[in-house]
């Protein structure tokens, strides 16, 4: 059975929806990628999982286990991490006192760890911290408790490029190891190919596609053709991903359109990024 089960969800604002009607399956112990441009529905979507967020219609159980309903124990063993936490005046020593209690099987070692990726001790005093600082030493804490369940909304964002991957790693370590259940809403696609798991790409508050990244990958040909063919491979559903040092541009598109294409091209024979799925699939849950 699957862990999370989300089935017709729906969140509206007032007259804008956040979330259209959708389903959704997480499996226990799965690494699932939320892929999604700014106002796709991600955070909302997590929100609503932590139950911070009332959604309109639809339902999400864990287990079996309805989470509109008042529980107690519901959110036992997950931990929901975002820059939405409230603020912290105090050293990260006082916090880490907090968390252990919240586990037995508290790794200090892991904890520590991460801390070292940003250069931090819990000596240090949480408010005097940066951004990153912050967010770095709450998902250090978080991620050593072993939630069951682990959510984080774009928390990646504010780290710098090589804190990114080794958290990256960390998660995957966590997930591996100990079966938690990890979904990570990002914007950042590059983050897809740092671990094995599933990209769930949303846009306008819909899911328009699923599945690890070489499964989506598969359904493409990347072709190579001068830019003035850009508005006749639209056409034929391929969308521009990036420019060419001989000046050509890269196009992605079905593979069942490439023998429609009745002008020359060259197939670039590159692997194809999780950059150019998602500015593939963006492209498309914009209306373009």
């Amino acid at each position: 059975m699957a862990h999370w089960t989300v089935r017709k969800l729906t969140k509206t604002y007032g007259r804008y929806q956040a979330l259209q009607s959708f389903d959704l399956d997480i499996d226990q112990g799965s690494f699932n990628i939320l892929l999604g441009a700014n106002g796709s529905g991600k955070s909302t979507l997590l929100r609503c999982l932590a139950g911070l967020e009332i959604w309109t219609s639809g339902s999400i159980s864990l287990n079996g286990r309805d989470r509109a309903q008042d529980r107690g124990d519901f959110n036992k063993g997950l931990i929901y991490l975002s820059e939405d936490l409230k603020p912290f005046s105090g050293p990260i020593e006082r916090l880490f006192q907090f968390y252990r209690c919240l586990s037995s099987e508290f790794e200090e070692a892991r904890f520590r760890r991460i801390l070292s990726i940003g250069d931090l001790n819990e000596r240090q005093d949480y408010s005097s911290l940066s951004r990153g600082q912050k967010m770095l030493a709450l998902t250090a804490l978080g991620m050593a408790t072993r939630p069951s369940t682990l959510i984080l909304d774009e928390v990646t964002a504010v780290f710098d490029p090589h804190v990114r991957i080794e958290l990256m790693q960390e998660l995957a370590d966590l997930n591996r190891n100990f079966s938690t259940t990890v979904i990570l809403a990002t914007n950042i696609a590059s983050e897809v190919q740092l671990v094995q798991g599933r990209v769930i790409i949303l846009a306008r508050g819909s899911i328009i596609a699923e599945g690890k990244l070489s499964e989506l990958s598969s359904e493409f040909a990347k072709v190579r053709s001068p830019i003035q063919q850009a508005l006749a491979l639209k056409a034929l559903g391929f969308t521009f991903v990036g420019r060419n040092a001989d000046g050509s541009g890269s196009f992605l598109g079905p593979k069942s359109r490439r023998s429609q294409i009745d002008f020359p091209i060259e197939d670039d024979l590159r692997a194809i990024s999780a950059e150019e799925v998602f500015v593939y699939y963006a492209e498309r849950g914009h209306g373009k």
